[in-house]
């Protein structure tokens, strides 16, 4: 199934949510990335620092609890997020609900976000499409990401997926420009090393749309870039 990110947290790949556990026994899981760069939203977060994040993420039948955590080595930058969700799976259709606390240690800031997806997989080539939407209330703003995608198994057990993201600023960056901001070519990988321990790699090219620094201060990080990802996941 395709894993669709809308955000680090609010779409399918960070929080698992289309993931619908449909046992009674609860599934945990945690990862390891670091990351060349933090970009959410088309922008580089950190000014060309890595970071690296820490995930874990707990489901049960429709619900699942994800934790997530974003430090930067050389910023010092820190963020928690706490992302319990509600997720729903039909035979060709995932759908999900959640709500986001984020702490930000370095400045002291807080904000509530609450997101909203679905994705689609009933289409020819095993092509899916998928919608994020997510809502700040502190910047009275969303962000919503249009995706298409493929995922599939490439030479033994090497995994690949891949995605095009269409990214929609309506307020969520408040000094950036509304409208479509960037697009984002993504290729994620995975190996199984052993039964609960995987590697994982993450490809990222962005491409800032319309960014005008200049008459949009928030624009100021919105730029064409590639960075990389490598880390490990388990399965407890």
């Amino acid at each position: 199934m395709l894993a669709v990110c809308a955000c680090p947290l609010s779409g399918f790949a960070e929080s698992g949510t289309y993931s619908n556990n449909s046992t009674n026994q609860i599934d945990i899981r945690a990862r390891i990335l670091l990351e060349s760069h933090y970009v959410t939203e088309g922008r580089d977060n950190l000014d060309s620092d890595s970071i690296q994040t820490t995930r874990l993420l707990a489901s049960q039948g429709p619900f699942s609890l994800l934790v997530w955590n974003g430090w930067g080595y050389d910023s010092g930058y820190d963020e928690l997020n706490i992302v319990p969700s509600l997720n729903y799976s039909a035979e060709n259709l995932d759908v999900y609900l959640n709500y986001n606390r984020k702490e930000f240690f370095e400045s002291g800031e807080s904000d509530n976000e609450i997101g909203a997806g679905f994705a689609w997989n009933g289409l020819p080539y095993d092509l899916a499409l998928a919608l994020d939407w997510y809502h700040s209330f502190d910047a009275a703003g969303s962000f919503i990401e249009l995706s298409a995608g493929v995922d599939g198994i490439y030479r033994n057990r090497l995994h690949l997926s891949g995605r095009a993201v269409l990214g929609i600023n309506a307020n969520y960056i408040p000094d950036g420009h509304d409208g479509a901001n960037h697009v984002s070519l993504e290729l994620d990988a995975s190996y199984p090393l052993t039964g609960t321990l995987t590697a994982a790699g993450i490809l990222r090219y962005n491409i800032a749309i319309d960014s005008d620094p200049v008459k949009f201060p928030g624009d100021a990080l919105l730029d064409d870039l590639f960075w990389v990802g490598a880390g490990i996941s388990f399965l407890f």
